[in-house]
């Protein structure tokens, strides 16, 4: 059996030689790990499932995969067992057809979540001087690598204007989108407060923060720059006792 993330992802019988002569040995069929091999493709290195691994063909069965065309994936590892020279011969040209339309897939869809971020200018830590400022880089760069996202944790940027508090939790952002393939969300406070109340008086509450729950961050810039209304600060601590432990949020303050 195989498992991951709570979910059974294949199970089959693993034959063991018992014999005098023979030590025991364990049967695989690689076929039934390709979901491990896509999620972890270091295990092709030494994951003993893969020590007869096709890797050309293979390869392509999890491009397809990913690419969510499992019924070519399918017939694909059909031709394989059929062992077809066609298709042998075939492999190398449909292998790089398939590396650039992942290649093309992945730059639209990081192209996508930027642009639905909404951050109001492109920013990453090349940009900023830690020689010339008070922050402190080596917390900049540990929390830049985005682990505090999978704890769904969060991160408070305090300082005064110009200090580069929205310069780094923007660059927080791009590299989750960039190299994590996560999705986040930029507001100003003042402009997050504002939806909210607009929201409220539509009568449907509560729609932007059930949204914000399926985001791996959500940047909220300049809180206490700009005063607001007691309701929409009550509106506020709702939205962000919604996504608590859901969605990790990096707030800029003074």
């Amino acid at each position: 059996m195989v498992a991951a993330e709570g979910q059974i992802l294949c199970e089959h019988v693993r034959v063991i030689q018992r014999s005098h002569q023979l030590p025991p040995r364990t049967i695989y069929d690689w076929r039934h790990y390709l979901e491990v091999l896509q999620r972890k493709p270091g295990a092709l290195r030494n994951g003993a499932p893969f020590a007869e691994f096709p890797l050309a063909s293979g390869a392509i069965i999890i491009m397809l995969r990913s690419l969510k065309v499992h019924g070519m994936a399918q017939a694909v590892t059909d031709l394989m067992e059929q062992g077809a020279p066609a298709f042998d011969a075939a492999v190398p040209m449909l292998a790089q057809l398939l590396k650039a339309e992942v290649a093309e897939r992945e730059v639209r869809s990081i192209a996508y979540h930027m642009k639905a971020a909404r951050f109001p200018a492109y920013k990453d830590l090349s940009g900023v001087d830690f020689a010339e400022s008070e922050i402190n880089e080596a917390t900049v760069r540990q929390l830049h690598r985005g682990e505090f996202m999978g704890g769904t944790q969060n991160v408070v940027l305090i300082g005064g204007p110009g200090t580069g508090k929205t310069h780094v939790a923007t660059a927080f952002g791009v590299q989750s989108v960039e190299h994590h393939r996560r999705k986040f969300r930029f507001f100003s406070t003042i402009e997050l407060v504002n939806t909210l109340e607009q929201e409220k008086a539509k009568g449907k509450p509560r729609q932007l923060a059930e949204s914000l729950t399926k985001l791996d961050l959500v940047i909220l810039d300049e809180l206490g720059y700009l005063p607001f209304s007691t309701s929409g600060g009550a509106l506020l601590c709702h939205l962000l006792s919604k996504i608590y432990e859901r969605t990790s949020v990096v707030i800029t303050t003074i």
